[in-house]
């Protein structure tokens, strides 16, 4: 039998997901669009007399782009300039301030970090993991007169990793 005449075969849609975020405030359904972990692998060459001979190089996992609405309330905008505040930054009013922005107080000022897709009927079938993210980039939007669109924040997170909850192990494994 053809797998187009099997009714239980199904794919995962790109617009049944939810971007959980442990920072206070966040909800899940104020995000429009994330886009899942990703890794390249480098690569390291060796050139002997005519010949190159590839070898795979260090593991990079690519940082994840999410786009938010900006809700009046709970305020997106203050949520996170708050989360950036959490991270450890502050204005420089007087020559007193001198905290700077460190990875535990940005990684616990984002919270945990992890990404449902779902079926049709709203069940969670992929969950990815995503482990010690940060947010390295913010973006408050832009403004048009000509536009009738919500208002976007744009984030750019980086992390050490990220798994699928249930096929951790497979990764885990050695030899």
């Amino acid at each position: 039998m053809s797998f187009w005449n099997d009714k239980e075969f199904t794919v995962k849609r790109s617009y049944r997901w939810q971007l959980h975020l442990g920072a206070a405030g966040y909800k899940t359904f104020l995000a429009k669009k994330v886009d899942k972990p990703s890794y390249s692998i480098g690569q390291m060459t060796h050139q002997y007399l005519n010949h190159k001979f590839h070898y795979p190089g260090q593991v990079t996992w690519n940082d994840i782009s999410a786009t938010l609405v900006d809700p009046i309330a709970p305020d997106g905008s203050a949520m996170l300039l708050q989360m950036f505040g959490d991270s450890g930054y502050r204005l420089p009013s007087s020559e007193e301030v001198l905290g700077t922005v460190s990875k535990q107080n940005a990684v616990d000022a984002l919270g945990d970090v992890h990404i449902d897709q779902l079926d049709a009927s709203g069940k969670t079938i992929e969950t990815w993991i995503v482990v010690n993210a940060w947010v390295k980039d913010f973006k408050f939007g832009s403004l048009d007169y000509a536009s009738e669109d919500m208002l976007s924040l744009d984030l750019t997170m980086t992390y050490d990793y990220a798994y699928i909850a249930k096929h951790k192990g497979a990764i885990e494994k050695s030899g």
